[in-house]
């Protein structure tokens, strides 16, 4: 048992290394610019399709991921940018409104802005998996998106603190990011979301009987 323990853990190192290798070679072939975000929700296609069909990690995946980038081209770009220039607005309103002259109307609005900031780290983490695993409008993933986020904040602080942890570990032993810049973030999302929305799927399906 053991011994499968560990072939199997070997397998998905590898298999998370290639990735992340995968990862790298599309974002640069797409001037970083215009690659790194199709790269990523490809990334986040292809280890959905590990972990909900677990067969599939065993075929080969490399030409599929190069088309599955491709295929997320626009959709990728349209999340990406669209997380940039929201992100962009908060952050400006936080700096204005931190040094608004009336305090009655400071608290209220960075109250506001800070919530505005938290549902938007909901649609960072959680989106990619829905365009992953589910079929639906651009307008009912993000509702999706940032009503899993707020259901499961647990789930959504967990992906954040792993990637800060991630980030002392490249800091510490750069040469570990160019095999796992992204890769674990992605399987540990995935992971934490399938099992979220599986779960919202029984209950959905008990309450309708």
């Amino acid at each position: 048992m053991l011994q499968g323990l560990v072939t199997s853990g070997t397998a998905w190192v590898s298999r998370l290394a290639l990735l992340n290798l995968l990862w790298l070679a599309a974002s640069l072939a797409g001037l970083g610019v215009f690659g790194v975000f199709p790269a990523t929700l490809a990334a986040f296609q292809l280890v959905r399709d590990w972990r909900h069909r677990p067969k599939s990690a065993e075929q080969p995946y490399v030409r599929r991921y190069l088309k599955l980038v491709l295929d997320r081209a626009a959709s990728g770009n349209l999340w990406g940018y669209g997380v940039l220039a929201v992100g962009y607005v908060i952050y400006v309103g936080i700096s204005v409104a931190a040094t608004a002259d009336y305090l009655a109307l400071r608290i209220p609005v960075l109250g506001l802005l800070i919530a505005a900031g938290m549902a938007l780290l909901s649609v960072v983490v959680h989106l990619p998996f829905m365009l992953a695993h589910v079929e639906a409008s651009w307008r009912h993933l993000i509702r999706a998106s940032l009503f899993y986020g707020f259901t499961h904040p647990l789930g959504t602080m967990l992906v954040v603190a792993s990637g800060l942890a991630l980030s002392f570990v490249f800091g510490r032993w750069p040469a570990l990011a160019f095999f796992f810049t992204i890769s674990p973030m992605v399987m540990l999302t995935v992971s934490i979301d399938l099992v979220g929305y599986q779960k919202l799927q029984y209950r959905a399906t008990a309450a309708s009987r």
